[in-house]
């Protein structure tokens, strides 16, 4: 048989507790994975009586099979096993790379959650591999004091999948932590808006109220995925809603609606730049979004689920429908705001409408600028100073010290571009050190060598991104990510880029000039500026 079906078939013995003759001949089966398989079996049937046989494979040259044996005496043989395997663990915690490696997986494999401790200084192991390995490994022991860590390893995005993964695995055993990290505002939004997703599927009745609690959260951002698992979970399990309650967080996201239409009035000195332009919209859309979600609690699925898939067809019959069925449905102080958020035809009627019903929700200009800048909303606050600088505004070294002070690493790197004109470096450079932030670093290098680069922010290569048609219709803040990695490299005339045979681990936008692509010296294609090349 293929070993994949050995294995399925040893696992099966196991749990069937099967007779050890029939998994010994397999421990000499020249498959590692079948052989390593084989070891865990017969411990988990043998259990103490495991450590003669599996014992001498403790001191095998396979990695395979030492590490298998280790974990598998360490879980199934008891207190015998752990002493007969610990010192083999120990030398494998006290080696290189490979070694630490090795170790987070043996440790995970075992599923003690008792090796916590000499897990958790794995997680601060500075090696990558270590480090992903040992996130994966706390997903296996589950011990709940493993849990702050992995939420807080979300914030990286090397390790976010990894981490996600480890949470998933713990269930409801993270489940406190999970809700105590949403409403920690410490951390990152970028760890507590994933965390939502995480605690729906632990799938129980009282997650509903676990996450209603947090509905009125200040962070816009941490309501869109709230309110969406939320009202997911209170539709499968049925739970009654306060009602009241739904009606005080539909005004709480009009006046947030009313908010962002204040900003687009008083931003539309600028709204000829498309990444601004685009951000304000995806504001006001969210702030729909969740509007929908809290009237799919008020009225039901059944009536608004229908309305939400038309209202965002793009048909504008469909659209006309939503609308008519909404004014029909809602009552009169709902439809003097709510109709208008979503009639897309006419947005200053709907800045108005929603200034009137909610007069908190309007802002100044000055008023507007300083929320945008006051970091909760990087992406827009980088998109503002851009669209403002670019478009020639007044912009002294007072306001740039300022900025410079809280300054987020998208809206430095605007910032360091701006001040090559006001000669204000000192205040960025200085921001960018406490940061760390390789990217503005690497801009401020560029201005000091006198560089004249298109390509020098991350929002310029945001832009540049949306050109191309793959990436035309996604927002500008998806981007941000995918800039950040992309490498900008210049090849001379005649020039391969790349070769027929090699792997497909590249894409190509062209930036300037044009790439032929020829197979055996008959050109099949001819790419020019903004096409993409895909390896």
């Amino acid at each position: 048989p293929k070993p994949e079906r050995k294995k399925a078939a040893l696992k099966r013995l196991a749990e069937l507790g099967a007779e050890p003759g029939l998994i010994r001949p397999l421990l000499d089966d020249p498959d590692p994975a079948v052989r390593a398989a084989a070891i865990h079996s017969l411990a988990a049937i043998l259990h103490e009586d495991a450590i003669d046989p599996i014992a001498p494979f403790l001191s095998s040259p396979e990695p395979a099979d030492a590490d298998a044996a280790v974990s598998a005496l360490m879980r199934h043989a008891g207190l015998e096993g752990i002493l007969a395997a610990g010192p083999s663990l120990q030398r494998l915690l006290e080696g290189d790379v490979s070694d630490r490696t090795r170790a987070a997986r043996i440790m995970g494999d075992s599923k003690i959650r008792e090796l916590y401790r000499p897990l958790k200084k794995l997680l601060d192991d500075p090696d990558p591999c270590v480090h992903r390995e040992a996130i994966l490994a706390a997903g296996k022991i589950k011990n709940r004091n493993l849990t702050p860590r992995l939420v807080r390893e979300i914030a990286d995005p090397r390790y976010r999948r990894f981490a996600l993964e480890s949470l998933e695995r713990y269930g409801e055993r993270a489940l406190d932590t999970m809700i105590s990290a949403l409403g920690d505002k410490t951390l990152p939004v970028s760890v507590r808006e994933r965390l939502p997703r995480l605690i729906r599927k632990i799938d129980r009745p009282d997650v509903v109220n676990a996450l209603w609690a947090f509905a009125d959260l200040g962070d816009e951002r941490l309501r869109i995925p709230i309110l969406h698992h939320g009202e997911r979970l209170q539709e499968k399990w049925a739970i009654a809603l306060d009602r009241k309650r739904v009606r005080e967080l539909l005004d709480l996201e009009g006046e947030t609606a009313a908010r962002w239409l204040s900003r687009w009035r008083n931003f539309q000195v600028w709204e000829d730049d498309r990444l601004l332009s685009e951000a304000i919209d995806q504001s006001i859309y969210w702030c729909g979004r969740r509007v929908i979600s809290l009237l799919r609690m008020l009225y039901g699925p059944d009536s608004i689920g229908r309305i939400r898939y038309n209202l965002e067809s793009g048909d504008p019959a469909l659209r006309a429908g939503a609308l008519e069925t909404l004014d029909n449905l809602l009552d009169k102080d709902l439809r003097s705001w709510v109709l208008p958020l979503f009639d897309s035809g006419d947005r200053s009627a709907a800045a108005a409408a929603l200034a009137a019903r909610f007069p908190r929700g309007g802002e100044t200009v000055a008023q507007s600028l300083a929320a945008t800048f006051s970091g909760t909303h990087p992406y827009l606050g980088a998109a503002l100073f851009r669209a403002r600088s670019l478009g020639m505004a007044e912009i002294d070294a007072d306001e740039i010290e300022g900025l410079a002070a809280a300054a987020t690493p998208l809206l430095l790197e605007e910032l360091a571009r701006a001040t090559r004109t006001i000669g204000q470096l000192e205040p960025v450079c200085r921001r960018a050190e406490e940061l760390r932030d390789d990217r503005t670093l690497a801009v401020l290098k560029c201005l000091a060598g006198g560089k004249e680069d298109t390509m020098l922010t991350t929002l310029d290569r945001v832009l540049f991104l949306k050109r191309a048609p793959l990436f035309a219709r996604v927002p500008g803040e998806d981007l941000v990510r995918l800039a950040q990695v992309a490498a900008l490299e210049e090849f001379s005339a005649g020039s391969e880029v790349f070769h027929q045979g090699d792997p497909g681990d590249s894409m190509y936008l062209v930036v300037s000039g044009c790439v032929s692509i020829s197979v055996a010296g008959r050109e099949l294609a001819r790419m020019s500026a903004e096409e993409v090349a895909e390896q």
